[in-house]
């Protein structure tokens, strides 16, 4: 259950997070949100605060350890892993508001990190995590809703979708009798 993206903006989507995005709304948020990590640059920060973390670890372990680790878990537990969780969080807004501009309905994210919570089994305490709690997500995200919604509606998004029942409906009486004849007759 993952997708991440590559520092050269190549997104992968793992299809064991399909069960969870359940729809293309889904599928949205989560495609939404590793874009946002290329449209915010997070790949090269990441690599450039890495540089600094090193040079860092080179520092202290020079000063107080010969072997490196412990300054190196330490400033990976007080620099790393929050700057990790902020580039998630802001990930997730920018995500929101993009699936919103493109007409996907913004509480599938808050959804989204709901169904995640219940699937997620044994994950680690936020503290000690590259990303933020998905129940964390899923509040931070329903507070951002109602300016994803507002921006779903000045994006004229919520016009056709008050007619996609009945074009699904239509679908599904197409896919039912498998051919136009059949669907012609049925609405005529």
């Amino acid at each position: 259950m993952n997708a991440f993206v590559l520092p050269g903006g190549k997104v992968f989507v793992f299809t064991g997070i399909m069960p969870i995005c359940q729809d293309e709304d889904g599928l949205a948020a989560v495609l939404g949100h590793e874009i946002a990590h290329v449209v915010a640059r997070h790949p090269a920060e990441r690599m450039s605060n890495s540089f600094l973390t090193i040079g860092l670890a080179f520092v202290v372990a020079a000063l107080f350890d010969v072997s490196g680790q412990i300054p190196s878990m330490l400033l990976n537990l007080v620099y790393g892993l929050p700057n990790s969780r902020t580039q998630e969080a802001e990930a997730d807004t920018i995500g929101l508001m993009m699936m919103s501009k493109a007409c996907f309905n913004p509480e599938a994210a808050v959804k989204l990190w709901g169904r995640m919570q219940k699937a997620e089994k044994g994950s680690p305490p936020q503290f000690i995590s590259t990303h933020p709690s998905s129940y964390n997500r899923m509040e931070a995200l329903s507070e951002k809703l109602p300016k994803a919604e507002a921006e779903y509606e000045a994006s004229g998004c919520s016009i056709p979708s008050r007619y996609m029942p009945g074009f699904r409906q239509a679908y599904d009486t197409y896919d039912a009798y498998g051919s136009h004849d059949s669907l012609d007759s049925y609405i005529w």
